[in-house]
């Protein structure tokens, strides 16, 4: 999979393929998606294929909808309390 000669955003050619984790979010849900990608050994910019993108795209509808059959729950998700709002 690893077709990029150089980074795009540093330059280095120092690149390898493998596995990593993204967080997508679809509605009030997110489901964390193991994918594989071209990630740069300087900079840590991750590059991925058409397939990795598709499948991130697809679980993100499927989060909208409400489909999360086949997802494991890995516990709770909080969101911190706005300052503006709280004291506002």
């Amino acid at each position: 999979m690893n077709s990029l000669d150089r980074c795009a955003r540093c330059g280095s050619d120092d690149i390898e393929t493998k596995p990593v984790e993204r967080m997508v979010r679809g509605g009030s849900d997110a489901a964390v998606v193991s994918v594989e990608a071209s990630v740069c050994r300087n900079c840590g910019e991750r590059f991925f294929p058409v397939d990795a993108i598709r499948e991130m795209e697809s679980t993100r509808k499927r989060l909208e909808r409400g489909d999360v059959a086949g997802f494991r729950s890995l516990g709770r998700l909080f969101r911190g309390v706005d300052t503006a709002v709280r004291n506002g």
